[in-house]
Order: C-alpha cells, then structure tokens, then sequence
C-alpha cells in the first residue's frame, strides 16, 4: 500500500486572519463518505488508485476494502472531522471487484462502492 493521509480540522482565510471551525463552534456535521477509484478497468498487476474523502463531527477510522482479501485501516484521534487518502492497490488476478470505503464515528458509519475491472 502506497498513499497519502489528509486530516485535521476545517480551516479558512478569515478577515484579519485564518480560522478553524470546529464541532464546538458548528454543531453536529452528518457522517459521509465519496469513493473514486482509478482507473475503472486495469491489467493484472496494474496499479489502482482509490481516494476517499470523509467528513464527520468525531471521525475514528476509515476501512478500504478492495474486494479481493486486501483491507487497509486508518485508525484518527481526537475530533477529525475531514479525512482524505489516495491509496494504491495492483491486484494479482482477473475479475471484477467492488472496493469499499467506510467511515466511522462515535454515532454510526457511511459507505461508498465502487467497482474495478482487472483484465
């Protein structure tokens, strides 16, 4: 697994300086999960990309399953409420396989499926 994590809280340029909201100052934020993977059809041994970004008041972990026995887990402390990665994945037979990323909170969690094609 090859990738990158993106966490931390919401920040922006405010007048006379930056700011960061977080669940103190804005309330609950509804858990959610997007899910790109590319490309959608690739050769066996191919590399495969997935990337996920997540919001949530209190993230605690995100799951990738790529559909064929791999799981790759990122376990966040603290109150994350975005996370985002681009892991990489070559899968070693044909077929047709549904990735998987969900997101957990202290409340529940949230899915997204995507599939893949491996000629």
């Amino acid at each position: 697994m090859r990738g990158t994590l993106r966490v931390g809280l919401l920040c922006a340029a405010v007048i006379g300086g930056w700011g960061c909201l977080d669940d103190s100052i804005t309330g609950e934020r509804p858990l959610t999960i997007q899910l790109v993977v590319n490309p959608s059809a690739a050769s066996v041994a191919e590399t495969v990309t997935a990337s996920f970004e997540a919001t949530g008041s209190g993230i605690q972990g995100v799951i990738l399953d790529w559909g064929d026995g791999v799981v790759d887990s990122l376990v966040l402390s603290g109150r994350v409420i975005e996370a985002a990665s681009d892991l990489d994945h070559a899968y070693g037979v044909t077929g047709t396989f549904t990735v998987t990323a969900i997101v957990e909170d202290q409340t529940g969690s949230d899915s997204a499926s995507r599939s893949v094609q491996i000629n």
